[in-house]
């Protein structure tokens, strides 16, 4: 790629649209990133129930059902094939409404306006030319079926005009079933809707009905994309005086209706994740774990190179591989390693740090060179820096001695009894980008484990890797050459206290006497210090010394001749 050519992929800023609200619906398709593994494939008309923190893909993944069995639908209703209608519904739009059996019957008459509405695709030449598109791209980007994949090959030897005059032909051939489904839609809308929405309590059989007026004739299906499930009132998740929640009612009613299929996008262990049995769907989760399996690592290091060389092709126009734009090769990918590293497995915070490292690096060569792991990691630390602050200084204060007890420890997760209140102040100031984040929740005597953010241990020089099957820190954080750090600091007041306390110095126990209570430790001064565990402070007297373990102290004399150590941390 020429420096002209490389400048306009940057001018283009390929990551800038991070919601997937945000994109139009005929670039859904070619944006989304498919996160199923195994037989079960993101379009399968089926039960799903999909699952995973914000910014994980739970809306582009229902719109990405949305528009591919929109584009489908004509092709089919042209080819007299068995048609499935979609419908997407945003629960956001009755957050306002606090009436749990209010805002179900909002839900039916949105079910029965979307149903009705679907006529509107076919009717506008506008519309018609973006579901060509649409149609035309699922051969590449997608398998189907062999029945369907015949058809839409048909379509794809149309021109855009000559489908839009083949679908308006058949909107006026008396009998064909594209103008019978249009007319059907077109009569039920202006009778049935109408009189159905001057009731005060619209019932699930209008729901019924509708399907069986419009769907049946031509052996239709429907397939109902609920999202943001929890973003409406608790209490219609909640059980009522008679029995199950109008949520979990609402479910079984579509549940048990042979031509219905539901996809919903819910938060896991929250309010709304109360779907726990089979019946209701498969489980797709969208949360990868990153750090602590290898596989998940090497499958979304997959679809980042995927999602990259999408996103430059559909703002820049052309195809092209991501080592043109990033200084990766199949040998190096520590520059991919440090944006997943720093998403933790999250796709929209993905492409916000793609479009940051993108920013930086344009600063730095103004669209001359591409964009190398330094200009990455300038921009983590850039975020670190920005994270923090949000918060007051005495919050910096607190949250630079948390950072550099981890750092004499060579971690970046602890846990401290008793101050779950305070620490929480870091875990909950955003729903997406924390400081500090809750890596495993205590229960009984168990205490919290918490993590500092990658980005955060970027910018404070917090360690988070370990060279492979040793304890020396990986400055390089990469997978090939290192590890995740699996321990967990134990801190306490103390030692906060004794992080502030000047002249302490670091060494490594040398030698231990045969109880383990005394001996000498190698200071990094290269002196030699005698050690006791009497001089161990509070918090660690329980711990036994052992021959290899690194402690910090105080170094001094005990009577002007003897190097001892005092106030003693075993790190």
């Amino acid at each position: 790629m020429t420096e002209k050519e490389l400048e306009k992929v940057y001018l283009s800023r390929p990551f800038k649209t991070r919601n997937a609200d945000e994109y139009d619906l005929e670039n859904v398709l070619d944006l989304f990133i498919d996160p199923t593994d195994g037989l079960i494939g993101p379009f399968e008309f089926s039960n799903s129930i999909i699952k995973g923190k914000m910014g994980s893909g739970k809306t582009m993944y229902l719109r990405a059902n949305y528009a591919y069995y929109l584009y489908i639908l004509v092709p089919c209703l042209l080819d007299s094939s068995p048609v499935v209608l979609p419908v997407y519904i945003r629960l956001s739009d009755f957050q306002n409404m606090h009436n749990s059996e209010n805002i179900y019957y909002a839900i039916i008459v949105k079910i029965i306006e979307e149903i009705v509405s679907i006529c509107k695709h076919l009717q506008s030449t506008d519309e018609l030319y973006r579901l060509h598109t649409g149609a035309c791209t699922i051969c590449s980007l997608w398998s189907t079926d062999k029945e369907l994949l015949q058809i839409l090959e048909k379509l794809r030897k149309l021109t855009a005009d000559e489908y839009i005059e083949k679908v308006s032909k058949s909107f006026t051939t008396e009998g064909s079933i594209t103008a019978s489904f249009v007319e059907l839609c077109t009569n039920y809308e202006s009778s049935d809707v109408c009189e159905m929405k001057r009731r005060d309590k619209p019932s699930f059989q209008n729901v019924v009905d509708t399907c069986q007026r419009l769907l049946s004739p031509f052996s239709g299906k429907l397939l109902i994309l609920f999202d943001e499930v929890g973003s409406i009132d608790k209490n219609f998740f909640k059980n009522t005086d008679v029995g199950d929640s109008f949520f979990e009612t609402l479910m079984n009613q579509l549940r048990t209706l042979p031509y219905v299929r539901t996809k919903l996008a819910v938060y896991p262990h929250s309010y709304s994740d109360i779907l726990k049995e089979t019946r209701y769907g498969d489980i797709i989760e969208l949360e990868c774990d990153v750090s602590n399996n290898n596989v998940q690592f090497q499958n979304f290091m997959i679809k980042t190179v995927s999602l990259i060389e999408r996103y430059i092709e559909k703002s820049y126009g052309e195809k092209c591989h991501a080592e043109d734009v990033f200084k990766i090769s199949r040998e190096d990918q520590i520059l991919i390693e440090q944006l997943i590293n720093a998403s933790e497995g999250n796709m929209r915070r993905l492409v916000h740090l793609l479009d940051s490292s993108m920013t930086y690096a344009y600063s730095r060569c103004h669209g001359t060179d591409r964009i190398t792991v330094e200009d990455v990691l300038e921009s983590l630390a850039r975020q670190g820096s920005e994270m923090e602050g949000q918060y007051q200084d005495s919050d910096k204060e607190f949250l630079g001695r948390l950072a550099k007890v981890c750092r004499s420890r060579s971690t970046y997760k602890f846990t401290f009894p008793n101050k779950s209140t305070i620490v929480n102040k870091y875990t909950s100031l955003s729903e997406e980008y924390n400081v500090i984040n809750i890596r495993q929740a205590g229960s009984g005597r168990q205490s919290t484990v918490y993590g500092f953010d990658y980005a955060y241990c970027i910018y404070k020089d917090i360690p988070t890797h370990y060279v492979k099957d040793s304890e020396k820190i990986d400055k390089s954080r990469s997978s090939v050459l290192g590890e995740p750090i699996k321990r967990v600091a134990q801190l306490s007041d103390e030692i906060l206290i004794q992080s502030e306390l000047r002249g302490k110095i670091e060494g490594r126990i040398t030698y231990l006497d045969k109880a383990s209570l005394n001996g000498f430790v190698e200071g990094s001064d290269n002196q030699s210090y005698f050690i006791t565990t009497d001089a161990v402070i509070a918090s660690g007297k329980k711990v036994r010394f052992h021959v290899g373990d690194r402690v910090r102290f105080i170094p001094s004399k005990l009577n002007n001749t003897t190097l001892t150590a005092r106030e003693v941390e075993i790190l």
